[in-house]
């Protein structure tokens, strides 16, 4: 979903989907730092995590 989406919307307007794209990381890594304990309070290796484990 979010591919067609982006593929979509990136054709017509080329900043659209990177800002929500960042804006999805970083709910992702504040997922990520109340479900691992290791990344608790650790914004930028949460951060770091997410991009790490992206496919």
């Amino acid at each position: 979903m979010l591919r067609g989406w982006i593929n979509y919307n990136g054709r017509y307007h080329k900043s659209a989907p990177s800002r929500a794209l960042m804006h999805l990381d970083l709910r992702l890594a504040r997922w990520a730092m109340s479900k691992y304990r290791c990344l608790r309070r650790h914004r930028r290796r949460a951060r770091y995590w997410v991009q790490a484990h992206a496919p």
